[in-house]
């Protein structure tokens, strides 16, 4: 749309009610202005305009509805149950809009819906006793367990905001996958027709039980004490998976990929606590590459290779200039900080949009923030920020101003998708002159 009508804001001092300008809409200048009306008697204390060039919000986030009102998005899009900031906003953002009954999303429950299934896929090499497997990549379908914790209850938080709580949430991860390994797989007519307990289940589950009451402890005290214990109990584990490894014929791919987690899982929680992080932190250990970390801290090529390891700089792109034949690299530090948090989720692994990200997400959160006053400005084009004369803060705000309305008042931006307030794909031309 090309610009036209330049126009300039200038920035009062601050009075009796201080003018804030926000320049852009996206999620994080939504979040801005939602934390500022959070604050007590903020509507007597702020006024804020913010400014948003076209007729939509979102920024990286923005979605619209096309013809027909179909979704127009890249992508099937959630957050991850460790999302700490988001999800607690997204809360307290539907507590806020109180919409009325006739709307089909009307809380954070009807918004975000949990989701523990992940699809991975695991590298099959040849096997002379079992060519039937073939080679290549194959599917490895990986349910993670849940647990009780509500990402709407804020009171929830305060159990994972810790290094040493996600060591705990680590290990009973670990416990509820063998968990559910045992269910689908093992006892009487169990794919794996009772090789769980020819492997001294009832051992093992007294084992993982014993290392996360260790933890526990850890997670209390942080005592060199503790961690004795802890490892104490990470060599029993190990002691247990070997023996299991050692029996374990070609072709139980179930069990095998049970173990890789359980090594995988094991090297985390150890060199977690053998190189102090819950008091030396993350950034000491950017210095080595994350697969050098797991393999100092035992874990096996099979785990290394594996997507429990992988999955995590195939997300970020760590690969030499995008060649995923060539080792990837990610700092140590950094890798274990966003894995040791993908373990301490809230309620499921993931928790997956009910609508579009328009809807679901950026909608609310315009519909919140007009409830509390704050003025919308679309079709704004910042042209430039001009400074003071000692260049010490800023003087005019200058805009192109893209469109005009027809009628005195605020721009309308949202459609109804079958009682959903929705963004179109293209700006309400009705409502402009």
């Amino acid at each position: 749309m090309p610009t036209t009508h330049p126009t300039t804001l200038a920035l009062p001092a601050t009075g009796q009610r201080q003018k804030i300008a926000i320049l852009g809409g996206g999620i994080g200048a939504l979040t801005t202005a939602f934390e500022l009306t959070s604050q007590p008697d903020a509507a007597a204390k702020f006024d804020i305009t913010l400014y948003q060039m076209g007729w939509r919000l979102g920024g990286k986030c923005a979605t619209a509805r096309g013809p027909n009102a179909r979704i127009e998005e890249h992508g099937i899009h959630g957050f991850l149950g460790s999302y700490y900031n988001a999800l607690p906003l997204m809360a307290r953002v539907y507590e806020a809009l109180d919409r009325p009954s006739t709307v089909p999303i009307r809380s954070f429950h009807d918004a975000f819906k949990p989701e523990s299934f992940v699809l991975m896929w695991d590298y099959q090499y040849f096997d002379a006793n079992k060519p039937e497997l073939g080679v290549g990549l194959q599917r490895w379908p990986f349910t993670a367990p849940t647990n009780d914790l509500d990402p709407a209850n804020p009171a929830d938080y305060a159990k994972l905001m810790k290094v040493e709580h996600w060591l705990v949430a680590a290990a009973r991860f670990l416990q509820g996958v063998v968990d559910e390994h045992h269910a689908e797989h093992g006892g009487e007519g169990g794919l794996l027709n009772g090789l769980f307990e020819a492997f001294h289940w009832a051992e093992g589950k007294r084992l993982l039980g014993k290392l996360v009451d260790a933890l526990e402890d850890f997670a209390q005290t942080l005592a060199s004490a503790a961690v004795e214990g802890v490892l104490a109990a990470i060599q029993a584990l190990v002691h247990w998976l070997q023996a299991i490894e050692a029996k374990l014929g070609n072709g139980h791919v179930e069990l095998r990929r049970l173990l890789v987690v359980a090594d995988y899982m094991l090297a985390v929680i150890r060199g977690t606590l053998h190189d102090e992080v819950a008091t030396k932190g993350f950034d000491q250990l950017d210095d080595i590459n994350f697969s050098d970390w797991l393999a100092k801290h035992g874990a096996g090529v099979a785990a290394i290779s594996s997507p429990m390891s992988l999955n995590t700089t195939n997300l970020s792109y760590q690969y030499p200039k995008g060649d995923t034949s060539r080792k990837a690299l990610m700092g140590a530090g950094c890798y274990l900080h966003w894995t040791l948090r993908s373990f301490g989720f809230l309620g499921a692994f993931a928790w997956l949009f009910e609508a579009g990200t328009g809807e679901t997400v950026i909608a609310p959160m315009y519909e919140a923030l007009k409830a509390r006053g704050v003025k919308f400005e679309f079709f704004h084009k910042v042209r430039n920020v001009a400074l003071s004369a000692d260049k010490s803060s800023v003087a005019a705000v200058e805009f192109d101003v893209q469109a005009t309305l027809k009628a005195a008042g605020e721009y309308q931006p949202l459609i109804d998708v079958k009682g959903l307030p929705s963004w179109p794909g293209e700006p309400l031309y009705d409502q402009l002159a």
